[in-house]
């Protein structure tokens, strides 16, 4: 039997090799490339996500209420040593390896021996989900903190006392504060865990059963109190932003996401990028639907409920199965839309009720990643069942290779290369048309674009296309009250709606035409430092090519000519 330490370590190390490999090219030019193919998350602005992350490790400032410590502390300090883009590199990488070792524990503290455990680290560390999410939303790949609360979470309930509740509340602050998401995950999900690992866990004696869970409920709901008052102090006296309820629909998984393969699979993704197409998932939409869990790892995990059907409760592994099993259900439950209409029923889900409490949450789906973990250690418990035989070892095995090729994170690798304006300090030199700042000395003005083709013109006019987004940096070197900015844009190749957005949030929307015109965006007090004004295409952008017949097959959507800040932080137009 090989010891927990051990084993924790063998865990880190294999998974840290494995993403040394996956990541090869990124490893090699850590300060030019980022992880992450780009071909479902935002294709046609992939970089947008990463590059306003960047932009916050080298500024060392994100808006309130959007900073996640435990993520963005860590990324600041890194950039300090290795530069902006190859901290926010180290954060995004770190999680495999450290998802790896999290999810070991978990395992061996379910009673889970040494293979299955290690099978059912690896399965989770590169879950399509993780390696997915790990191409541009860092935040969200900080998977490794909750296999650690759920740990904490159940260690407390086996044995209650103050070193015990100090973990869990140590934990669940971590699954807090290093991702939002992961707040609410834990939170929804905790009393589900709670009482199942209470009342159906194996090996705990009956006696002090319903006393454990209740003093392990209170620690929970003093964490919850907690968790509320610095929530209502970090996001005051701004309101949180509140996203519209159809949004739900979109960013939301379907039940049958689980079984579908990845979209960005090296073999069979375009594939499966048409089966989404047919399903009137659009392309900028898919990456909410990778939550499936490889038909590999589902028939690994079916072998000890299987097992516990036919009456076999001797292992302990196998005794924990309807826990993992129940709390997967749950899991998979969350992550569907709010309702669904059959006929004349009307089925309501978690997410409407959620959604009510919590309206600033809207990607339901990413309750997906504790689904997978459980998975990942029913199939842990899989493997456990069938390695002591040979000929049972066999089957295993197999399982195990094709979860791998179903995972498939290499080759070809997964890379891309990021904008030179990712290591730009604001303002400062930069190459021609990266940064737009004024000789005026005016305290706001556009300090770069992001996601603009080259500058084009004709006669006096110049402009600059995007895709389906764009944004522009507005630097304001003073506290600036009561700003607007006047944009001039068309769209191509007939009218758009396009959504504005403050690092971030919502803020409204504009009717845009292919005729030029000048629209006032509205930016409020502005304090000193930066933010990001994003603009998004509600439809796709579409190759010049495709109407022009020009040879041009740049897809397009949105042209911004000049700009003119407004308000007592004033500048010159450019």
């Amino acid at each position: 039997m090989t010891s927990v330490p051990r084993g924790v370590a063998l865990a880190f190390a294999v998974a840290f090799a494995a993403t040394l490999v996956m990541a090869a090219p990124v490893i090699r030019a850590p300060g030019a490339r980022v992880f992450g193919s780009g071909e479902i998350l935002g294709r046609d602005d992939p970089n947008r996500d990463p590059l306003v992350v960047i932009h916050q490790f080298r500024t060392g400032h994100v808006p309130s209420p959007y900073l996640q410590p435990l993520t963005d502390l860590p990324g600041r300090l890194l950039a300090r040593a290795v530069g902006p883009v190859a901290a926010y590199n180290v954060i995004v990488l770190a999680t495999f390896p450290l998802a790896a070792a999290a999810a070991y524990l978990l395992a061996r503290h379910v009673f889970m021996p040494h293979p299955g455990a290690m099978a059912a680290a690896l399965a989770y560390a590169f879950l399509p989900f993780h390696v997915v999410q790990a191409g541009g939303h860092p935040h969200v790949a900080q998977t490794q903190w909750i296999p650690l609360y759920f740990l904490a979470l159940w260690r407390c309930v086996d044995r209650p006392g103050l070193a015990r509740a100090g973990w869990l509340l140590a934990a669940a602050a971590a699954v807090a504060l290093s991702n939002f998401y992961g707040g609410l995950i834990a939170a929804t999900l905790s009393p589900v865990a709670l009482l199942a690992y209470g009342f159906a866990g194996p090996a705990r004696p009956e006696a002090g059963r319903l006393r454990r869970v209740a003093i392990t409920a209170s620690v929970l709901a003093g964490a919850a109190m907690i968790g509320v008052v610095l929530v209502a102090r970090l996001t005051s006296p701004a309101p949180l932003h509140a996203f519209d309820r159809a949004e739900l629909f979109v960013w939301s998984a379907k039940w049958w996401s689980y079984l579908v393969p990845s979209a960005e699979h090296p073999w069979w993704g375009t594939g499966i990028q048409a089966f989404w197409a047919r399903h009137g998932v659009a392309e900028n939409a898919i990456e909410h639907q990778q939550v499936g869990l490889t038909w590999g790892l589902i028939a690994l995990a079916g072998v000890p409920l299987w097992r516990l059907l036919r009456g076999d409760r001797e292992a302990a592994h196998v005794r924990i199965a309807p826990v993992l099993a129940i709390l997967a259900a749950f899991a998979v439950l969350c992550s569907l839309s709010p309702e669904r209409q059959i006929g004349s029923l009307l089925f309501v889900r978690p997410s409407a009720l959620l959604y009510e409490l919590a309206p600033m949450f809207r990607a339901y789906a990413r309750f997906g990643v504790v689904a997978g973990l459980m998975t990942a250690l029913l199939a842990g418990a899989g493997v456990a069942s069938l390695w002591p035989r040979r000929a049972s070892r066999t089957v295993a095995l197999a399982l195990l290779a094709l979860a791998m090729i179903e995972v498939a994170p290499f080759p070809p690798w997964r890379w891309r290369a990021i904008s030179a304006e990712a290591t730009l300090p604001v303002p400062g030199p930069a190459p021609a048309g990266a940064l737009e700042v004024p000789a005026d000395g005016s305290p706001v003005y556009v300090g770069a674009l992001l996601g603009f083709h080259a500058r084009e013109s004709d006669g006096d006019r110049q402009w600059r296309w995007m895709a389906q987004t764009g944004a522009l940096r507005v630097v304001a070197t003073a506290r600036a009250p009561e700003t607007a900015i006047d944009l001039e844009l068309r769209s191509f190749p007939g009218p758009r709606r396009i959504e504005w957005l403050l690092d971030g949030r919502r803020m409204g929307s504009l009717e845009v035409t292919p005729e030029w015109g000048v629209y006032r965006l509205a930016l409020g007090d502005l304090d000193s430092g930066s933010c990001t004004l994003t603009l998004a295409s509600s439809d796709a952008a579409i190759p010049a090519d495709a109407i022009l017949h020009n040879g041009d097959p740049r897809p397009l959507a949105l042209a911004l000519s000049r700009w003119t800040i407004v308000g007592p932080g004033s500048s010159t137009p450019r």
